[in-house]
């Protein structure tokens, strides 16, 4: 028999230690999903070849990308939400099923259905693999083999044999070795190959599985549910003797590695078995108190553990553990060390020692909440052996109420000690026996009384004495103070403002101060000598708390943890890389080498020495481009004056570094400098950007490593009529244009004029002719008020241009060619929308509004539908008039109401100015001698007369004088769009 196998036969599973130091530890982990899963049961989890990681739960399937667990779309078929068995393909594609037998294929954030399983190979529940040929081995009432690329069943256990049935088991062993089991014997599905065993034992088997111990050795673990036995099979043949073991035998079993399994209990927790020189043992035990769904390890070695309603719990190094100690829910408030001992305060605030196992030693009641808890040697606070050296409030201590406030405690000397409490300051005297130990606020031993008597009252929150140079230094009602021998006070400023803080501490006559916003400050002789910020290493301004042992400087912020060695300055960091979720980080200690960390319900302890900072991959791409809302293509990097919108998408996926990475970008050309942010604030935008040449970079800053800087350049160019050529080409072809309008509009009236005359030959015709012929004045009319209008209008740039106003005659060239382009649009065209007339007389006012400068003003008011045609440019002349006649030569405001209302049978139109009226512009026109050509208005009195004779209604115009200026109503008709 060869040598793994005897081995093998002797095995007995024992534990290899006791049940309470198996509970004490277990891998330091942090928790993905807390409130985005709150609701989910996870099932299964996967992460795809991006590194995105996927969990199919009760409610759908969810991915987490930046920062957060989002839901995929559900396919249109899909029946019910629960969703299990995620698998890749060799592509990277996911899939996963339901119970009902539907498979499906994530495309683009959102399920489709892939596959429906025949009702006849339905059972009550579906497991699948995927194997190396992209095969799906589906285990169900029967097994099937789907050809992913075919969709097409090449095999069916039953067609091969009915009693290959009621499989309850599927186990890939190796990525072209999969394997299904029921009560009689397995299926196996190797490189095409079918294998098909049937083992005949009594009725009392459970269940087996197939997994692998030690160096290739293959064999099969048989277990009988009657007694917990297990036996060995190789191949289907009994090979060993029955073995006993503690191994649940309603546990789901896992295996990563030949040496090890892991057992997920049916109620609660995970137990790791490893073979080793004395056999399959029980070596850990973790989570004892909460049920997991799942484990998964990704391609970096992670294990992600499923659980229900409470996220996925994310183990990076299962080397640094925690120090379990509590249970039944009980909450660490505060903690203090001796030697192996652990002393803290409960959320219940009664104080409970830690020796290896948990006692309760002080019972408070709950009178008061107990903040702080402080271990003194050789200082006995009470008569309690169990707590005497224990520095903590109590309500029966009556005669100390103000530790009910301690907040820090300063060792001057072996005689001597400072106590910083919400009450004042307060020392310690060890040589005065007047009491069992002495408080006083004020002595005249070692430290002067004034340091103590006048903060009598106050809140103090840190305190360190400077023996050798005689100096106080306190945080008091957060203000960062120092006082000397002769009592006097000093403010301690940084760039020109009162330092503000939460902790100190002292090391070879340096003051350290963790500020509310400058970080980490050295203070020597009153003098900062050194800072640790965001710019040299420093997580986070906001620090909660800092300590120092030895040359160790320990700070904890609310992003991570750090320590600084003060001889090399050397950083190591701890964090979600590590597995220590620091936010949940309430208070730490430090004792010899070891860091203590206090997370509430578990005890983090971690020696220092032997922790070893990893270095970790970063990366980082510029994922995509979005322009106007549009993505674009990357390599385009030239856009037009519209496209001001740019945003970019960057991608980044580390679940264990995300919450400490910083995305540090610049868009050089619009950013003064480098901006950081968190890396899962994954766009970038900018709203509105200039024309101009811009460079994007960004980088990802992890602990001080970098990633690779992506770049991306581009330009957007100026509207052609900012650029040169535009306004040397405008002078050219403006005349052009003008000329070319004009000859054509009267060619072309003419040649509709000689062939509607030439088709006169019965009533019929004569009454077309007649209505062709009125519609042809319209036109005649309307083109040749288009001259008449140019000219004024370029009258107008010709003042403009004269008054050397030429920033304006620009802006008025800009908008006259849109008049232009209008007006020759509209001039063809017998009715236009009402919104198109409008917009019309809106740029032109606006034209006018450049000549007559800031005190011309006009209102347009139309409140009635959208959906009605006006005959194009009747509104114009009139205002024309108004602006010559009634506005030109008015002092002061100039201002226009236009204002259309719809009727039954006609669009009332009223212009109202407060001008200086037609009499007054008479007197003016006659005394300069000047006459204004009413050619506009005249063509406009004939254009009424033909509309009323067109639309068989009375159009018409009344001009009314005002007290102050002029008020002209037209009745024009209208047709309904629709």
């Amino acid at each position: 028999m060869p040598i793994y196998f005897s081995r093998i036969i002797v095995i007995s599973i024992v534990f290899c230690c006791s049940y309470w130091n198996l509970q004490s530890q277990q891998p330091a982990y942090f928790t993905l999903g807390a409130e985005d899963l709150k609701d989910a049961d996870v099932y299964s989890i996967i992460e795809d070849n991006d590194n995105i990681i996927y969990t199919a739960t009760n409610r759908g399937l969810f991915a987490y990308l930046n920062g957060h667990f989002v839901k995929m779309g559900n396919a249109k078929e899909q029946i019910g939400n629960s969703l299990f068995s995620l698998q890749k393909d060799s592509k990277g594609n996911i899939y996963c099923c339901n119970l009902k037998g539907q498979i499906f294929k994530l495309e683009e954030n959102r399920l489709e259905l892939f596959y429906s399983i025949p009702k006849k190979d339905l059972g009550h529940t579906t497991h699948f693999e995927i194997n190396a040929k992209d095969q799906l081995v589906i285990n169900s009432k029967h097994v099937l083999v789907l050809d992913i690329y075919k969709k097409q069943i090449i095999f069916n256990s039953f067609s091969r044999d009915s009693t290959l049935s009621n499989f309850y088991h599927l186990i890939k062993i190796e990525d072209d070795d999969i394997m299904s089991l029921n009560s009689k014997g397995y299926f196996r599905y190797q490189s095409d190959t079918i294998i098909a065993n049937y083992i005949s034992h009594n009725s009392d088997i459970y269940r087996y599985h197939y997994y692998l111990f030690g160096d290739s050795n293959e064999f099969e673990v048989l277990i009988k549910k009657s007694n917990s036995h297990l036996k060995i099979l190789k191949n289907g043949n009994d090979i060993s003797s029955i073995l006993n073991t503690n191994i649940p035998m309603s546990s789901r079993w896992i295996q990563f590695d030949k040496n090890e399994v892991f057992v997920i209990n049916r109620i609660q927790g995970v137990d790791v078995y490893r073979l080793d020189d004395k056999g399959i043992q029980l070596k850990e035990s973790w989570f004892q108190d909460e049920f997991i769904s799942k484990i998964y390890q990704t391609k970096d070695g992670k294990l992600l553990l499923g659980t229900f309603k409470e996220g996925i719990h994310v183990i990076p190094n299962r080397e640094i553990k925690y120090k379990y100690i509590l249970k039944n829910n009980l909450k660490c408030r505060d903690f203090c060390l001796n030697n192996d001992d652990i002393y803290f305060v409960g959320e219940d605030n009664n104080i409970y020692n830690y020796d290896g196992n948990l006692n309760l030693i002080k019972k408070t009641l709950g009178l008061e909440n107990i903040e702080y808890i402080h271990f003194i040697e050789g200082l006995e606070f009470y008569n309690n052996i169990s707590y005497k050296n224990l520095l903590f409030s109590s309500e029966e201590d009556f005669d100390y109420r103000f530790l009910l406030g301690v907040k820090d405690v300063f060792i001057i000397n072996e005689n001597t000690i400072l106590f910083a409490t919400y009450n004042g300051l307060y020392f310690y005297n060890k040589n005065d026996y007047k009491t069992p130990f002495n408080w006083e606020r004020y002595s005249s031993l070692n430290i002067p009384a004034y340091f103590l008597e006048d903060y009598k009252g106050m809140r103090i929150e840190a305190v360190i004495f400077n023996e050798k140079d005689e100096i106080l230094y306190l945080i008091k009602n957060s203000e960062f103070i120092s006082i000397n021998q002769k009592n006097e006070t000093e403010y301690i400023q940084f760039e020109g403002e009162h330092l503000t803080g939460k902790a100190l501490e002292f090391y070879n006559d340096t003051v350290f101060i963790a500020s509310h916003n400058h970080g980490v400050l050295s203070f020597y002789n009153g003098k900062v000598q050194e800072r640790f910020n965001i710019n040299n290493g420093l997580l986070s301004h906001n620090i909660k708390d800092i300590k120092i042992d030895a040359h160790r400087l320990f700070i904890h912020t609310d992003i991570g943890f750090q320590i600084i060695n003060l001889l090399n300055n050397q950083w190591i960091q701890l964090g979600n890389s590590e597995g220590i979720p620091s936010k949940f980080i309430k208070n730490f200690r430090v004792d010899d080498d070891f860091l203590w960390l206090n997370l509430g319900s578990h005890i983090l302890s971690l020696n220092i020495n032997e922790f070893k900072q990893k270095e970790y991959l970063i990366p980082f791409s510029l994922d995509s481009i979005l322009v106007n809302d549009k993505k674009i293509n990357i390599d385009k990097k030239i856009f037009g004056y519209r496209n001001k919108k740019i945003q970019f998408f960057t991608h980044f996926k580390n679940i264990l570094l995300e919450k400490e990475c910083q995305l540090v970008y610049q868009l050089q050309g619009a950013d003064s400098e480098w901006i950081r942010t968190s890396v899962n604030n994954n766009m970038i935008s900018y709203k509105s950007l200039s024309p101009n040449k811009y460079s994007f970079k960004a980088y990802v800053d992890w602990r001080g490593q970098k990633s690779e800087i992506v770049e991306y350049d581009f330009e957007i160019r100026p509207p052609f009529w900012q650029t040169l050529w535009f306004f040397v080409a405008l002078i050219l072809g403006l005349a052009a244009i003008f000329y070319l309008v004009f000859r054509i509009r009267l060619s072309q009236i003419k040649k509709i004029n000689e062939i509607e005359l030439a088709k006169q030959k019965t009533e019929v015709e004569k009454e077309i002719i007649e209505k062709e012929k009125i519609e042809s004045e319209l036109k005649a009319l309307r083109s040749q008020m288009n001259p008449h209008f140019i000219f004024n209008s370029l009258n107008s740039i010709q003042d403009l241009i004269l008054q050397e106003e030429t920033d304006k005659s620009y802006d008025y060239i800009v908008l006259f060619a849109d008049l232009v382009r209008n007006t020759l649009n509209y001039s063809n065209t017998r009715l236009i929308p009402i919104q198109k007339e409008i917009e019309f007389l809106e740029i032109y006012l606006r034209l006018e509004q450049l000549r007559f400068k800031d005190t011309f003003q006009y209102n347009i008011v139309y409140n009635d539908s959208e959906n009605i045609e006006i005959p194009s440019m009747i509104v114009q002349p009139f205002i024309e008039n108004s602006l010559i006649h009634g506005l030109l030569h008015k002092q002061g405001e100039k201002r226009i109401n236009i204002t259309f209302q719809l009727k039954d049978k006609y669009l009332e139109c009223t212009v109202v100015d407060n001008g200086i009226g037609r009499k007054e512009s008479e007197i003016i026109r006659k005394r300069q001698g000047k006459k204004h050509d009413s050619f506009s208005l005249e063509a406009i009195k004939k254009r009424f007369n033909i509309l009323s004779k067109q639309y068989i209604i009375d159009a018409k115009y009344e001009i009314i004088d005002l007290d102050e200026g002029t008020k002209v109503i037209m009745n024009l008709p209208y047709k309904k769009i629709f």
